[in-house]
């Protein structure tokens, strides 16, 4: 799992790990993330 921290809470998702090394994630790396799926999860929704 990777977790991005966001201003009011924060965004978490699977990846793969060579998804990781391919991407070069990295703890406070900037990141880009895009969300497409068929459902999605909304905690206190």
């Amino acid at each position: 799992m990777v977790e991005i921290g966001l201003p009011d809470g924060g965004l978490l998702a699977r990846v793969t790990a060579d998804a990781v090394v391919r991407l070069g994630l990295a703890p406070g790396a900037p990141v880009l993330a895009l969300i497409k799926s068929t459902s999605i999860e909304v905690p206190g929704s």
